[in-house]
C-alpha cells in the first residue's frame, strides 16, 4: 500500500511528541508499506522525506503535484497544533489535491473550539480523526468517523537498567551520585507548571529538566528555574535520551493546561519503560489508558499536598520493587500504526 505522511514538524531533532509520533509511525510503517514523508521545514530534514514551504492552509503547487504523482492510498496528516480549525482546512486541502486517497487527521492534543467552529467542521471532515483522549473525542462528537488512537514507545530502547550502569551514566552526564534525582523532559514554558515541583526539593533532591530544542524556553520560567541550586537545565539535544531516564530515581509531570502537552505525554512512556516511578496530574488522556497504581509506582496527584504525599510514598519504595514497564508493555509504535491502517480499511 502507498501512504503518505504529512507534518509541518517531521524534521530532526526528533525531540518532542509530534514530532515522535509522526517519525516512529513512518519508521514502523515503512516496514510493510511503501511510505512517503513530506515535511513543512526545510531545515534539518530527515533522510528520505520531501520538504515543501506548505504556507498557511498548504495551498502549495508543488504540493500537490508531488502528491498526484505518488497516488497515495492514504494520507496521515499530524498537525503540529492538532485538531485546530485551521488544521482541518488544510485535511480538507489534502483531499481536494488528492480525491482518491483515504486523508486521516491524527489530532493528539485537545483543543477547544467554539459552538460556531464545531457546527460546520461536516464541512471539512477528514475520512477518519484520531483522536488520543475521551474528552477531545467528546469535543468533536458531531463528526462521524472518530477513533482513539494512542502512541507507543520503542520498548527495546527504553528499558530498565542494574545499578552499575546506572552509576556509570551518571557519571557520564555529571550527574551527583548522592541526590535523589526528579526528572521532567519538555517544554520550559510557564504552562508547563514546573514551579510547583521547586517546592517539593531538599538539600538532598536535584531537578533535572530537560529541554526540548523544538520549542523556546520562556526567559522568565527559564531565569527563575536556573537560579535554584537544587535545579539542573540541560537545553539541547540529547540522542540517547533514554540513558537519561535509566540514570534518575523519578518522573515527574506537573502540567494541568491541556495546551501544555499531546493528551498522551510520550516522557511519560518512556519513564515508565525505563521502570522509574511516575508521579504526574491527571492529564489529557493518561487516566483513560492508564490507572492509578502505587504498588507498581505510578501516582496521579491532583493538588500540592497529594504531591507531597506520593514524594514520600516513592521515597520509601524499594527500587527493585516497581514495576512501572508492564504498565505500558501494551505501547508499541507497530500497534499504533496497525490501529490506524485497520480502521481505514475496514471502512472501505
Amino acid at each position: 500500500m502507498r501512504l503518505a505522511i504529512i507534518s509541518e514538524r517531521l524534521n530532526s531533532p526528533i525531540d518532542e511528541g509530534v514530532k515522535k509520533t509522526a517519525y516512529n509511525l513512518m519508521l514502523e510503517l515503512r516496514k510493510k508499506h511503501e511510505v512517503y514523508a513530506i515535511s513543512g521545514n526545510s531545515g534539518g530534514n530527515l533522510d528520505h522525506t520531501s520538504a515543501f514551504n506548505l504556507g498557511l492552509f498548504f495551498l502549495n503547487l508543488e504540493l500537490r503535484a508531488h502528491l498526484r504523482k505518488i497516488k497515495p492510498d492514504i494520507i496521515i496528516y499530524i498537525p503540529k497544533h492538532s485538531c485546530t480549525f485551521s488544521s482541518f482546512i488544510k485535511a480538507k486541502i489534502l483531499k481536494l489535491f488528492s480525491k482518491n486517497s483515504k486523508v486521516v487527521m491524527l489530532g493528539l492534543q485537545k483543543c477547544s473550539l467554539n459552538f460556531i467552529l464545531r457546527r460546520v467542521l461536516f464541512l471539512l471532515e477528514p475520512d477518519h480523526l484520531f483522536v488520543s483522549s475521551k474528552a477531545c473525542a467528546q469535543a468533536f462528537k458531531v463528526l462521524k468517523n472518530v477513533e482513539f488512537f494512542y502512541p507507543g514507545v520503542d520498548l527495546t530502547v527504553f528499558r530498565p537498567t542494574e545499578n552499575k550502569t546506572r552509576d556509570l551514566i551518571k557519571r557520564k552526564y555529571y550527574l551527583p551520585g548522592d541526590k535523589f534525582i526528579y526528572l521532567h523532559v519538555g517544554h520550559l514554558k510557564k504552562i508547563r507548571n514546573l514551579d510547583l515541583l521547586t517546592g517539593i526539593l531538599g538539600e538532598k533532591d536535584l531537578l533535572l529538566l530537560i529541554h526540548s530544542t523544538s520549542t523556546k524556553s520562556e526567559s522568565d520560567i527559564l531565569g527563575k528555574l536556573s537560579g535554584n541550586k537544587n535545579v539542573r537545565i540541560i537545553d539541547g539535544y540529547i540522542e540517547n535520551i533514554s540513558e537519561i531516564y535509566q540514570a534518575v530515581d523519578c518522573y515527574v509531570f506537573p502540567t494541568t493546561y491541556h495546551k501544555g502537552a499531546i493528551d498522551i505525554p510520550l516522557s511519560i512512556l518512556e519513564a515508565m519503560s525505563c521502570d522509574l516511578p511516575v508521579i504526574t496530574t491527571i492529564f489529557g488522556g493518561l487516566p483513560d489508558v492508564l490507572r492509578d497504581a502505587p504498588k507498581e509506582g505510578f501516582f496521579y496527584f491532583k493538588n500540592y499536598s497529594e504531591l507531597e504525599r506520593c514524594v514520600r510514598f516513592v521515597k520509601q519504595m524499594d527500587r527493585a520493587a516497581i514495576r512501572t514497564r508492564q504498565l505500558v508493555e501494551k505501547f508499541s509504535w507497530k500497534a499504533s500504526a496497525e490501529k490506524v491502517i485497520k480502521t481505514v480499511m475496514a471502512n472501505g
